[in-house]
């Protein structure tokens, strides 16, 4: 027959089994207050529980499963929930009465305590213990629960525990296991539970609140979910949707080009895997015509099957329509390039050729295929290698300077062999615009050939015009000098000589504009001369002539300040500054001349009140034959002054500048070195 005694203490663990089962059911997760006492009550309900069913070895001396309750209970639950289960064990303890109150209610603290303890200690959650630390941890409370029978009456002590150290310590260190582990499940349970929820919980508001359209069919055609954005796009409801085929909803049968559908989507929903991306034309409730982009995934069943396909999709209209204009642009950009008169080339980074006009091929002969990068062009246009090489490394250093910062690509110009074998000047114009240059070229063969022609006339000219020009300014000085010529003819002489010394200017101005574009500078005779001495002779000569104009020498250098010059050149350069200052200034005005020393440079300035220039004729005052005013009540002059007269001032190694007001004053500077070259 069975010891009554290991029924009872069977009795008491199979009760601890059935109740820790419904307490890991009720046990909730929550760390609210609310939840803390609930865990408490019912961990201490169930303490209760197998107190009621102890195995009870003599009046008032029982033995049950309370130190395993509630020492996996603090474990698991902490400090508030495990005290209120304590105080709940510890008062029916006591209500039971008899000689193991004191040691019952030590095991109702310590077993407490202990699992509080042990949980603090190792510093993670409960239900992350292994298996064998469950028991570990249960054979070492059942020990302490031994050494606590140390506290009951002397007489009791040795009997209790031949008697029950054995059946506790082989069964109750399982009963802690098999209860950890069972509430170890339940909380990952509860977790997993949780993270599907959320999960859950956030998949349906990605999908409800996405700004995309998501949508199921199954087999069939037919709706099976449509999220809000679907029915906000498209206008229809989740009703109109659901259930329905979308032939009898977005997809028209037939799109605005004609062409059907009928023939697609059903391959589509068969094979959905070979049209992961479909874009095609969908139809609103309105009437409106959509593009969208959907991308289609299969949908399973448990047997692998496929069921239906999940689609997001997304509206490119407005995309699609701002690439159709795009393109529209580009096509008429490229029509545009291909008729232009100037010669284009477009060429990708960092050396290829990619586009080339008409023109382009028109004026050099190559077409694309025959300069498809910079290296085939390096050779074909510069087969000279020694001018290749020069033209080679001043395109880099520009391009270089131009990826700095440091400035724009300025034109250069080349000659350039062309595929029939001719040679041509060429002027190029680079703009970078991203990742691509526009080379622009212009064909300077023609002009250079008419500046050869003029500089060509204008020497000849120069030298036929000044014989006949000597002859005439000789003559009508030897007889200026008959005293016996009536005083009407002396007159007419008189112009004559006059006229004739105005000639010889011009065409001595026209000899030097021949060098100077021949690329000679100009000649010079120089020797040390008073500067004081030209500089107040020029403006004297001028005051005689001029009476009505108002000349004022300020002289700040030294009266005498020698320099190296060609006096004659420099009086012809104070000629043409003192004579555009009358020109174009009116009588009875001032005209400033200020000389000075600065530094190392001898400064001086002619300034007047005249009418003043714009900033485009500022730009333009040194170029050959240009005029600031070119109406028909201009003042006289071929264009030339200034630019020989910088010519001068440049071969004398100085520099020269104007500044103006437009209709109130002009003020033109030059300098040149004390030491001059």
């Amino acid at each position: 027959m069975a010891n009554p005694s290991l029924v009872g203490l069977i009795n008491n663990l199979a009760l601890l089994f059935v109740m820790g089962a419904l307490y890991g059911r009720l046990y909730p997760r929550s760390a609210t207050g609310r939840g803390k006492l609930f865990c408490g009550f019912a961990l201490g309900i169930l303490g209760v529980g197998v107190m009621m069913t102890p195995w009870e070895l003599a009046p008032g001396i029982f033995f049950d499963t309370r130190a395993i309750v509630l020492s996996v209970g603090g474990l698991f639950l902490g400090l508030i929930p495990t005290s209120i289960a304590m105080v709940m064990t510890a008062l029916y303890r006591v209500y039971a009465g008899g000689a193991g109150t004191l040691t019952g209610v030590l095991w109702v603290v310590v077993a407490g305590l202990i699992g509080v303890a042990w949980g603090g200690w190792r510093k993670k959650p409960a239900a992350s213990l292994s298996g064998w630390e469950y028991y570990l941890f249960g054979f070492f409370v059942q020990v302490c629960m031994l050494a606590l029978l140390l506290t009951m009456p002397s007489q009791y002590v040795a009997p209790i525990l031949s008697q029950i150290s054995l059946p506790v310590m082989a069964f109750f260190p399982f009963g802690s296991f098999w209860l950890a582990k069972m509430l170890a499940e339940q909380e990952r349970r509860e977790k997993d539970k949780l993270a599907l929820d959320q999960s859950e919980r956030k998949y349906r508001e990605l999908v409800q609140h996405s700004q995309a359209c998501i949508l199921r069919v199954d087999r069939d055609g037919r709706c099976t979910f449509v999220n809000d954005y679907v029915q906000k796009l498209f206008g229809f409801s989740e009703t109109e949707m659901l259930g329905h085929h979308l032939f009898e909803t977005i997809v028209p049968k037939v799109d605005a080009d004609g062409n059907t559908v009928l023939a697609d989507l059903p391959e589509i929903l068969d094979r959905p895997h070979r049209f992961p991306v479909k874009e095609n034309e969908n139809i609103c409730r309105d009437g409106r015509r959509l593009i969208v982009q959907w991308k289609n995934t299969p949908l399973y069943n448990e047997q692998g099957e496929i069921v239906g396909v999940q689609s997001v999709g997304h509206d490119v209209t407005e995309q699609r329509a701002a690439e159709k204009k795009l393109q529209a642009a580009e096509r008429q950009l490229q029509s545009l390039v291909e008729i232009s008169p100037v010669s284009l080339a477009f060429l990708q980074h960092p050396d290829k050729i990619v586009y080339i006009n008409r023109r382009f091929s028109e004026v050099l002969g190559y077409q694309l295929n025959d300069i498809p990068d910079l290296s085939a062009w390096w050779l074909r246009a510069y087969p000279d290698p020694v001018y290749r090489e020069m033209v080679q490394n001043d395109w880099n250093d520009a391009f270089t300077r131009v990826a700095a910062g440091n400035g724009e690509f300025a034109p250069r110009e080349f000659r350039v062999t062309c595929k029939d074998g001719t040679v041509k000047d060429i002027l190029f114009h680079v703009s970078v615009m991203g990742d691509q240059n526009v080379v622009a070229i212009h064909d300077m063969t023609g002009e250079r050939e008419i500046d050869r022609m003029k500089r060509e006339f204008i020497a000849t000219a120069a030298h036929e015009l000044n014989t006949p020009l000597t002859t005439i300014f000789g003559f009508s000085e030897i007889l200026l000098e008959q005293n016996h010529l009536p005083a009407e003819q002396k007159e007419y002489l008189a112009i004559i000589h006059e006229k004739a010394q105005a000639l010889e200017r011009i065409v001595d101005d026209l000899l030097d504009v021949g060098r100077i574009e021949a690329g000679r500078s100009v000649q010079l005779e120089c020797s040390e001369c008073r500067i004081q001495d030209t500089i107040s002779a020029a403006v004297d000569c001028f005051r005689k002539e001029f009476p009505d104009w108002q000349f004022l020498l300020n002289w700040e250098a030294a009266d005498d300040l020698t320099l190296s010059v060609d006096g004659a050149r420099l009086c012809q350069v104070m000629d043409n500054l003192l004579s555009n200052a009358v020109k174009y200034s009116s009588t009875k005005r001032q005209i400033r001349v200020q000389a000075r020393v600065d530094g190392d440079l001898f400064r001086l300035e002619v300034e007047d009140n005249g009418i003043g220039m714009t900033t485009e004729q500022l730009e333009r005052i040194f170029e050959r034959f240009y005029r600031v005013d070119l109406s028909n009540t201009a003042v006289s002059g071929l264009g030339l002054g200034m630019s020989i007269a910088k010519s001068i001032v440049e071969a004398h190694g100085g520099t020269i500048k104007v500044e103006s007001e437009l209709g109130a004053w002009t003020r033109v500077t030059f300098t040149l070195p004390l030491a001059s070259a």
